[in-house]
């Protein structure tokens, strides 16, 4: 959800500063405020890119288990004793499923956090670029 959110907030951003670079190109050709724009609006891109990468499906492990894994005689009917070892083998089973799963959210998370760290760099990077053009036209 914070994926797809964020992915709608930062192409928003990207179109509004494309189309405001795009509008001072037109009149004024290139300035510092048009390259600055367009260099915040590539910030903003790739981070929309990388929350397209989190939003890509993934290999999920927790899927389930078969019934034939637990609904056997002497598993489900049998005595006391089995409960704990028929335990003691679904979570076996499942701790493979859960180290995928685990793995793919790792690789979320960290596409997210790329994503999110583009867009905070984004108005520095306006901010740098402006900073970059007025120290080079006064030289």
């Amino acid at each position: 959800q914070k994926a797809f959110i964020l992915f709608n907030g930062y192409i928003t951003a990207t179109l509004a500063l494309f189309g405001v670079a795009g509008a001072i190109f037109n009149t004024h050709g290139l300035t510092s405020l048009v390259a600055a724009l367009g260099i915040t609006g590539i910030c903003f891109t790739i981070g929309a890119i990388f929350f397209v990468l989190a939003l890509i499906d993934k290999t999920y492990g927790t899927l389930g288990s078969s019934p034939d894994m637990w609904l056997e005689s002497g598993k489900i009917d049998g005595p006391d004793s089995v409960l704990p070892l028929m335990l003691a083998y679904i979570t076996f089973y499942y701790q493979e499923r859960i180290n995928v799963s685990r793995n793919s959210n790792a690789k979320k998370a960290i596409r997210i956090r790329t994503g999110i760290i583009l867009g905070a760099i984004a108005p520095f990077a306006l901010l740098a670029t402006l900073i970059a053009y007025r120290t080079i036209s006064c030289l």
